[in-house]
């Protein structure tokens, strides 16, 4: 992106159009916790079984990440969203037509998370082409809106169920999630990604990432996209080697099953204690209310580089690590309230560290396509943690043991980021050459591993396209 492009002008535009789909498409993950509560007293399911709702949704979710990657890449970050956003709105309305778990399975899981996984993905990445110097303070404002989501949506699904019963919460929601929609018809495609023809006077036309040349015209349509998905992959295998970015899937796997699988089985846990469901939506209240606060300063810690991202990552997942365990040792509302706000304020931040740890191993570059690829593992992950953690409470017949596992998952996570710092640490800078060859095409993939410790700005790692046309 030019200078006069970032930080300034169009680039809050962007921001405030990425922070209303974030707010729609958390909102609904976000409070999956109550629906769950409520489709366990109304199916009478297996607390395992009823799980894999979600963590099927963020599978599907992770599976079409890739894809919508290189669509937003290679054609328009735009059309991605908004197509996102209808099929979106189309599997939360079939959802709501059905009176059949299973079928669930099919529209709120498969057809909602396809819709999600279009969309999420060109929201989180075109923003981080609009910022440098403020990258991190706008990573925390887009991902405040998990906290402002989680602020408003509990109550709102608590009420819409409340008078309308599940379908017809889930029919309003699905229309709700038509505004995707409106937020991708803001978005503009970054100058890195515009087509030759579109910048032929333009100075930066030079540093384009996509591969398209004028010789791509004379292909067709298929072998174009042959080519890009073989681009695709190709840039995984760059990814897949580089260790540091390994390191931190595995680190942003643990913490997202630890995280999001709060949100799951806090509902449940409140209610076991006796206490009500207004109960349960107070506390993921809260949890929202601290989340959209602290996400602000994360970001300006980091870009006033107090902390760097590995850092702040290995201390808030341990901390949060801890407040998990020690919630099983008391039972009562106070301290129920308590945790919410360690979570906001610890593993909360988790979403605003996840792009800048990739942006810090892979480069800026190439972050559709990595993040996705990260986003692959996470929720895969996510696909046996969620309904493991259902199951050890039909199997304990409480919740104590989920919990524990999630502090052991948040403590993982900090282990790994500390592996990672070390073994940087430890590393010579070396570098690494791949040349990819395509029919007129020569892209070289350099790769530098520098020691992380000197820099302090999330570039230490970077990785650089140069497209060379013969």
């Amino acid at each position: 992106m030019s200078s006069q492009y970032t930080d300034r002008g169009f680039a809050w535009v962007v921001l405030g159009a990425s922070f209303l789909n974030f707010f729609l498409i958390s909102g609904i993950m976000r409070t999956f916790g109550i629906l769950y509560a409520e489709l366990l007293q109304t199916y009478d399911k297996s607390a395992g079984n009823t799980a894999f709702l979600g963590s099927l949704l963020l599978f599907v979710n992770s599976i079409a990440g890739p894809i919508s990657g290189l669509l937003s890449m290679h054609f328009s970050f735009k059309w991605c969203t908004i197509i996102g956003g209808l099929v979106s709105c189309l599997g939360m309305v079939t959802s709501s037509m059905t009176n059949d778990i299973d079928m669930l399975y099919l529209t709120y899981s498969c057809l909602l998370g396809v819709g999600f996984g279009l969309s999420y993905p060109p929201t989180l990445s075109i923003i981080n082409f609009y910022f440098d110097k403020r990258r991190a303070f706008a990573n925390g404002i887009l991902t405040a809106s998990f906290g402002l989501s989680s602020l408003i949506y509990p109550t709102l699904y608590r009420k819409l169920i409340d008078y309308y019963g599940i379908h017809g919460a889930m029919l309003i929601l699905g229309g709700l999630l038509l505004n995707i929609c409106v937020g991708g018809s803001f978005f503009r495609q970054p100058r890195n990604f515009m087509r030759p023809s579109a910048q032929i006077n333009s100075p930066d036309s030079k540093k384009l990432l996509s591969h398209t040349n004028e010789g791509s015209n004379n292909k067709s349509k298929l072998i174009f996209a042959i080519d890009k998905v073989l681009d695709m992959f190709r840039i995984y295998s760059v990814a897949l080697r580089n260790t540091s970015f390994l390191l931190y899937c595995f680190a942003m796997s643990f913490a997202l099953v630890g995280y999001s699988s709060i949100f799951m089985i806090l509902p449940p846990h409140i209610e076991s204690q006796q206490f009500t469901k207004d109960d349960a939506v107070i506390v993921l209240t809260v949890i929202g209310a601290t989340e959209f606060i602290i996400r602000f300063f994360s970001g300006i810690i980091i870009d006033k580089q107090w902390l760097s991202v590995q850092t702040m990552f290995i201390l808030t997942m341990f901390t949060g690590g801890i407040c998990a365990i020690a919630l099983t040792f008391f039972r009562s509302m106070p301290i129920n309230i308590i945790y919410a706000v360690t979570v906001g304020i610890f593993p909360g931040i988790l979403h605003s560290l996840r792009p800048l740890l990739v942006v810090s191993s892979l480069g800026l570059k190439i972050l559709p396509i990595a993040y996705p690829l990260s986003t692959l593992f996470s929720n895969t992950a996510c696909l046996i943690g969620q309904p493991g953690l259902g199951w050890l409470e039909d199997y304990t017949g409480n919740w104590n043991v989920s919990f524990y596992t999630i502090g052991g998952l948040f403590f993982a996570s900090s282990l790994c980021v500390l592996v990672e710092r070390m073994l940087v640490k430890d590393k010579e800078t070396q570098n690494e050459e791949i040349v990819i060859n395509t029919d007129d095409v020569v892209v070289d993939v350099a790769k530098t591993y520098q020691n992380n410790m000197e820099n302090k700005d999330c570039d230490d790692v970077k990785t650089s396209l140069v497209i060379k046309v013969p």
